[in-house]
C-alpha cells in the first residue's frame, strides 16, 4: 500500500498504522459517543387547484453523518487526526462504517451473503426503487430476507459509491434459486445489469467533511475531545 494511502476512517472494526497504512488487524480505532445519520431528499411540492399534491425531487439524495467521540487519549487521537488532515481536510473522500450498520449476522441473511456475489435477476434502470437479487452461485436458496431498515449495500465502484439502505425484503419461493425483493432507499443512481454484483459485506459511507477546518478540544484533563460532520461524496 501506498504511503498514506488508506482510505477508512479509524473504528473499533478498523485501524490504522504509523506509516498510514489501515487494516482490521492493526490496533483498533476508538469508538463513537454518538452517531446522527440523516437522509437528505430535497422535493418541490405543489398543489393543483383541487387540492391535488404533486411532489418532484428538486436534487440529489445524500446521506449526512454526524459523529461524536468519547474523551481520547492522544495515543487514540493523534491517528484519527492525522488521517483526516491527510485528506487535505474536506479534499479527498473517504469511507466510514456506522456501527449500526454492521451486518448482523445473527438474522441470518447476514450468513448467506458473506463472501457471495448477490446480483438482481433483470436488468434494472437509474430510478428504481424495487428489484429482486439472487445468489449468484445458483447453489444456495436465501432462506432469510434482510431485517427491514437495518442492511446497506454500494453498487460496483465502476457504477457509483452511493450506499443505499434496504426498507423492506420479502422472500420470493417462486424462483430458482429463491430470491429476494427489495425496497430501497434511495432509488438507484445508475443503471444495473445482472453482471453487476452488489456489495453486502462492506457497508460503508463515501464521505468528505461538510466544512474546511477540523477543529479540537484538549482540556486541563489532558483528554481530546473531537467531532465531525461529514456528508456522502460520489
Amino acid at each position: 500500500m501506498a504511503f498514506f494511502d488508506n482510505t477508512r476512517l479509524p473504528d473499533p472494526d478498523w485501524g490504522i498504522d504509523d506509516k498510514g497504512e489501515g487494516s482490521s488487524s492493526y490496533t483498533k480505532g476508538p469508538g463513537f459517543a454518538s452517531v446522527k445519520l440523516s437522509s437528505a431528499q430535497p422535493l418541490m411540492r405543489d398543489r393543483t387547484n383541487s387540492g391535488k399534491l404533486v411532489t418532484r425531487s428538486q436534487l440529489y439524495h445524500k446521506w449526512n453523518i454526524s459523529i461524536t467521540y468519547n474523551p481520547m487519549t492522544k495515543a487514540q487521537f493523534a491517528p484519527i487526526y492525522s488521517f483526516l488532515l491527510s485528506k487535505q481536510v474536506s479534499g479527498q473522500p473517504f469511507f466510514v462504517a456506522l456501527p449500526q450498520y454492521t451486518l448482523d449476522t445473527s438474522s441470518g441473511f447476514g450468513l448467506e451473503v458473506d463472501g457471495k456475489s448477490i446480483r438482481a435477476t433483470s436488468n434494472q434502470s437509474k430510478g428504481a426503487n424495487q428489484f429482486s437479487i439472487i445468489n449468484n452461485d445458483n447453489i444456495t436458496d436465501f432462506e432469510t430476507p434482510p431485517p427491514a431498515g437495518q442492511v446497506l449495500f454500494n453498487l460496483p465502484t465502476t457504477l457509483s459509491w452511493k450506499t443505499f439502505m434496504i426498507n423492506f425484503s420479502e422472500l420470493d419461493t417462486n424462483t430458482a434459486p429463491d430470491s429476494i425483493k427489495l425496497h430501497i432507499t434511495p432509488a438507484l443512481n445508475a443503471d444495473l445489469t445482472t453482471t453487476d454484483f452488489l456489495n453486502f459485506t462492506n457497508q460503508l459511507f463515501r464521505v468528505v467533511q461538510t466544512g474546511t477546518t477540523y477543529e479540537y478540544d484538549l482540556g486541563t484533563n489532558g483528554l481530546y475531545q473531537f467531532g465531525l460532520k461529514l456528508e456522502e461524496a460520489l
